[in-house]
């Protein structure tokens, strides 16, 4: 700003020809695309560095999006030509079944029949299978149905496989992804369709207590996971409570609540670029609302229960990035989520 201003003053003074300051201004530019350019060389490399230190002191446990495998089946994989048609949809699925079944050492008939039933689910609804396969890969993300013996639910190995990140498994989970993710981004929606009414959104879990003290106000990390969350506080506590129940009350109850921008509300602009309503769910009462893997969340208040039950929980809130592209690749992964 300071250049350009200087040297509009300066062709004003001299009274050049307009054609020359046209000139004069495009110099400028393109100067200050070089040191962008070069700026954005050195925060590679320090990157770099930070990695290389990462691992010099901790190993493979101190991975970051930056390094990790799903990054780069990520980009790998074309925005617009991973889910056109529902043989690829089916393809991707059946990949990840198998890799999943080989590297959880399960048995491949219980991924066959996994997959046939997530099939035949899809194929209910029949016109989204063949004409907007974006939409039936989300109703794929809610579905209910688990894999044999595990009680777990294909987002669920989804996640996990994304959290292990074994280059093996996300290559599929990859391709899974960009359709889930499709319809969640801020670009792809109406703008006051799915903005949430109370400018956050909701989350209920359970909270080891030994990743309690990772959560310090402050603190800004990346999720190595989709993140479910709902626009209804109650059905954050009804999850909440079943999680709860499940660890058999082992783990603290917590409530995770989510600010976004409010100004989203009215300005597409300000919407957060990287999570979205799901449109197409087996549950649409539950209003869920997802960020895409690796969203950068900032912790901005804690309140720990002296008793943490799911009447009782603790309860951290979040700021959700407005952008997860402008956000370091390299900041940790939260622990639990």
């Amino acid at each position: 700003g300071h250049l350009n201003n200087q040297s509009r003053s300066t062709t004003r003074e001299v009274d050049l020809p307009a054609e020359y300051q046209m000139v004069n201004d495009h110099r400028l530019v393109a100067e200050w695309r070089w040191k962008v350019h070069d700026l954005e060389s050195k925060l590679q490399i320090a990157q770099q560095e930070a990695h290389d230190a990462r691992l010099a002191l901790g190993g493979s446990s101190m991975k970051t999006f930056y390094d990790s495998n799903f990054k780069k089946a990520y980009n790998k994989v074309d925005k617009g030509e991973s889910l056109k048609h529902q043989d690829q949809l089916f393809a991707a699925l059946r990949k990840f079944i198998d890799a999943f079944v080989k590297s959880e050492n399960k048995d491949q008939k219980d991924g066959e029949e996994f997959f046939k039933r997530l099939t035949k689910e899809a194929f209910a609804y029949q016109n989204e299978v063949l004409e907007e396969v974006a939409l039936a890969t989300q109703r794929l993300w809610t579905s209910t149905i688990t894999f044999p013996g595990t009680g777990r639910e294909l987002c669920s190995l989804l996640n996990e496989a994304i959290r292990k990140d074994k280059v093996e498994v996300v290559e599929h989970v990859a391709v899974l992804a960009r359709g889930i993710a499709a319809l969640c981004v801020a670009r792809n929606q109406a703008l006051t369709t799915f903005f949430p009414p109370d400018s956050c959104v909701y989350r209920g879990a359970v909270l080891p207590d030994e990743h309690i003290r990772f959560f310090k106000v402050g603190c800004k990390y990346r999720v190595p996971g989709f993140l479910a969350t709902s626009f209804k506080q109650s059905v954050a506590k009804l999850y909440c409570t079943r999680a709860w129940l499940v660890n058999q009350k082992k783990h603290a109850a917590v409530i995770w609540i989510v600010d976004v921008d409010p100004a989203g509300k009215t300005d597409k602009t300000k919407l957060c670029q990287h999570a979205g309503l799901v449109q197409n769910s087996q549950f649409p009462g539950e209003e869920e609302y997802v960020f895409v893997p690796y969203s950068v969340f900032t912790v901005t208040a804690v309140n720990l229960s002296i008793n943490p039950t799911n009447n009782t929980p603790h309860i951290i809130r979040l700021e959700a990035a407005h952008d997860n592209a402008l956000e370091p690749e390299d900041l940790p992964l939260a622990p639990w989520y």
